[in-house]
């Protein structure tokens, strides 16, 4: 039998330097800011559309008048106004196409026609 004693080695483990770990922080920091104003953007933040209601209310007066549409016709297109406004999501805000300077997205009625 040996009476050699087995060597210590000293295991030193392989660290992330001060410029690696500040770069996982800086990566880490401007994902997570980035998704969260995407998320917020996209699901919370107000937006403000506009509707013409004026004009589809004059339109289909105008269709009616016409002969183009009948009372069915003209109840089915208001129907479909209804359902425009419906489909609008939750965060955004309809206001009349009047009050609305510029620069505003606009809610469009898919009219049925006959």
């Amino acid at each position: 039998m040996s009476t050699e004693k087995p060597k210590k080695t000293n295991k030193v483990g392989s660290r992330p330097g001060y410029a690696a770990v500040i770069g996982i922080s800086l990566l880490t920091a401007v994902v997570t800011a980035t998704v969260t104003v995407a998320v917020y953007d996209t699901r919370y933040a107000q937006k403000v559309v506009a509707m013409d209601l004026k004009g589809y209310v004059k339109t289909q007066r105008d269709r009616l008048l016409a002969g183009e549409i009948d009372d069915e016709g003209l109840r089915a297109s208001f129907d479909a106004m209804e359902q425009a406004l419906l489909n609008v999501p939750p965060n955004h805000t309809v206001i009349l196409k009047e009050v609305v300077l510029r620069n505003a997205p606009e809610v469009t009625v898919d009219t049925v026609k006959q």
